[in-house]
């Protein structure tokens, strides 16, 4: 009877690896780690700072979304958009007691739900229904104007899951494409996020990123201005292509799971 035989657990070569280069003679910079749910600043074989309970990490998600990228040298990806406005502006005509308002043209970017403030306008109203110039409020208006500028204030639609959650782990190679190794130096990949503002404006950075990104939204947010509107990942390098890892959570502020509205 032949015995069977056991190949070796890959990771725990890994850590001895790393363990034994860590207590090298040859002194080492301290090196962040994540050990037992805790990141950990280790030196040598000594843990000397941790930041731990990320074990009890619970953050919901609806729907998510899983990617592997290859980003090509010179090459941008769009990671993900929520198509958020956040705001905008549009002369409307108002009646005294009355919840009806026209617009001078339609505007696609107001919808059902969305803030509605100005002169003559109630704090709090919104739009409860849509016919191209023809808008009903929720509540009447308490003035008359001809022409007077409203400003729509965008408002997150509670039955559809948005990106509030992002992981990025980048995979950058120790090689170039001509057998070169790279210094840690050339290690840049930039990292673009957007956001609205409520005037409908736009807010927008860019960065470079190590090995990992994380991005945690207020889950429950009605908000568009208190989450991430849009994220791209760009590799400025000419000498090599970088894989990256990504996970998209998808929340909806309503906390109904069966209620989708996508």
């Amino acid at each position: 009877m032949s015995y069977i035989k056991f190949k070796g657990d890959p990771s725990y070569k890994r850590v001895n690896a790393g363990m034994a280069r860590l207590c090298d003679p040859v002194p080492v910079k301290k090196s962040l780690r994540l050990i037992d749910n805790c990141f950990s600043i280790v030196d040598k074989n000594v843990s000397q700072v941790d930041l731990c309970d990320f074990g009890k990490l619970a953050y919901p998600t609806d729907s998510y979304a899983k990617q592997e990228l290859e980003i090509c040298q010179g090459e941008t990806a769009t990671i993900f958009t929520n198509s958020l406005f956040g705001g905008t502006t549009s002369t409307a005509a108002t009646t005294l007691n009355s919840a009806a308002v026209t617009l001078a043209t339609a505007n696609p970017l107001i919808k059902v739900g969305t803030k509605v403030s100005g002169s003559g306008i109630l704090a709090g109203t919104t739009v409860l229904a849509i016919a191209g110039t023809a808008l009903t409020l929720s509540a009447q208006a308490t003035a008359a104007a001809a022409a007077s500028v409203l400003t729509f204030t965008e408002v997150l639609n509670l039955n559809k899951a948005y990106v509030k959650g992002i992981i990025v782990y980048v995979n950058y190679p120790t090689l170039n494409e001509d057998g070169a190794e790279i210094s840690p130096d050339q290690y840049h990949l930039t990292c673009g996020i957007s956001s609205v503002l409520a005037n409908g404006g736009t807010s927008s950075s860019n960065f470079s990123v190590g090995p990992a990104y994380m991005y945690f939204a207020p889950e429950d947010t009605a908000d568009p201005t208190k989450i991430l509107n849009s994220l791209t990942l760009a590799n400025p390098s000419s000498a090599f292509s970088v894989n990256v890892s990504v996970l998209l959570i998808k929340t909806k502020t309503d906390a109904d799971p069966n209620n989708c509205d996508c």
